[in-house]
């Protein structure tokens, strides 16, 4: 295997748990529009899982038949409800925090690339602290002129600032646009299947079902044992 340089986390589902959160929103919205049913509920989830509601809202307008409704009008919708149902508990996904605590120790440079936007981002690091293992190596879509994943921009990007070729790093993903993403930006991909749904991370180069399963030795020149 490759010795590689650095590792670049996608962050929700794949560093922490909010899948709670988009829950609540679509459910919610779908209830707030008096158009909720099982069907369309997760149809919805399936659709947008790992896609940003600035990128996804045609999706919804579609999915949900709401052609006729401004796509700044949706997208209010879904922010204010986030602005909510983020105040619900967000926790690091199971393992995740133990896995980059050995990369601190083995001095692998790390960043996160997301199709969050800012608020997202510092919300999630005032919780858990994200600063602790990134520093200032998290990135959102604002970096990227809103460029959501699937495009490879925000990972290009992420690799720039660490100054580490794309070919170079491996990116950790939990979705199917992540994945797509992650690959044309050249990168050795991870796919966790956090969300139970490994259809969509076929792509990917490894798929994973949780964090012990990564070797370190696999993939880097460790300077000390892994443990």
């Amino acid at each position: 295997m490759k010795n590689f340089k650095a590792i670049i986390f996608d962050m929700d589902g794949t560093i922490v748990d909010t899948a709670q959160i988009w829950h609540m929103c679509n459910k919610m919205f779908l209830i707030n529009r008096n158009i909720y049913t099982d069907k369309l509920f997760k149809e919805l989830e399936y659709e947008l899982h790992g896609l940003s509601i600035h990128k996804g809202v045609h999706i919804v307008k579609a999915v949900c038949n709401l052609l006729h409704v401004p796509d700044q009008i949706i997208i209010e919708e879904f922010e204010h409800l986030g602005l909510k149902y983020y105040e619900l508990e967000i926790a690091f996904i199971k393992e995740c925090e133990n896995f980059m605590q050995k990369l601190v120790r083995h001095d692998i440079p790390m960043a996160i690339a997301t199709n969050a936007d800012d608020y997202g981002i510092k919300k999630i690091d005032s919780i858990v602290d994200l600063k602790r293992y990134f520093k200032n190596h998290m990135y959102g879509i604002s970096c990227v002129n809103n460029v959501c994943k699937p495009s490879p921009d925000i990972f290009l990007y992420a690799a720039n600032k660490l100054n580490i070729n794309p070919e170079d790093c491996i990116a950790i993903e939990d979705s199917l646009y992540g994945v797509t993403a992650s690959k044309s930006a050249g990168m050795f991909t991870l796919g966790i299947n956090t969300a139970g749904k490994p259809e969509m991370l076929q792509a990917a180069d490894k798929i994973i079902n949780c964090y012990s399963e990564i070797n370190l030795s696999d993939y880097f020149n460790l300077k000390i044992r892994e443990c």
